[in-house]
């Protein structure tokens, strides 16, 4: 025996929603010494996308993105309903553990860069940003939460050594 109840219709709201996006980032990595796996990275620029859906009035609250220690926080007047929002977060050298990469942007016993500059090594999931939203309505206010795997793309930045003479450096 199978029960139903209907009680009507009831109207479907759309949900708050947030998410957040990013580029792949590349970062420019200095000849090393053979042997020598440990890269540290220099300081790392992400832009992101910012997708919110807040039902309600008056809406979109406070908006924060952190990335290891780096944070922005923006309030109701510096974020728009308007998605996407495009914002910009620096992370400090400091605050970014060095990348374990094999035979990657090695410089030989003779002082000679063995990689020419078009080589690059993807890293995935290097960092990971955490964003959080509060939707403020009628109701209530409810906070939202988003996190995302950033990777980053190393290039070594040594121009080949033919380069280098043609264009005077030495």
């Amino acid at each position: 025996m199978i029960a139903m109840l209907c009680v009507g219709s009831v109207p479907v709201l759309a949900d708050n929603s947030l998410s957040i996006d990013s580029e792949i980032v590349t970062v420019p990595v200095v000849p090393h010494a053979a042997g020598r796996n440990l890269i540290r990275l220099p300081a790392v620029e992400f832009t992101f996308r910012i997708d919110f859906n807040c039902n309600g009035d008056p809406g979109p609250g406070p908006l924060t993105l952190s990335i290891a220690d780096t944070y922005l926080s923006l309030n109701r007047e510096q974020i728009t309903s308007e998605s996407p929002n495009s914002i910009v977060l620096r992370v400090p050298a400091d605050q970014i553990a060095p990348v374990a990469v094999a035979d990657f942007c090695v410089q030989d016993a003779a002082d000679t860069p063995t990689q020419a500059r078009s080589e690059q090594k993807l890293i995935r999931d290097a960092l990971s940003v955490q964003a959080s939203l509060v939707c403020s309505s009628e109701t209530g206010q409810r906070a939202m939460y988003a996190s995302r795997s950033l990777d980053i793309n190393l290039e070594c930045e040594n121009p080949l050594p033919d380069q280098a003479d043609a264009s005077g450096e030495r």
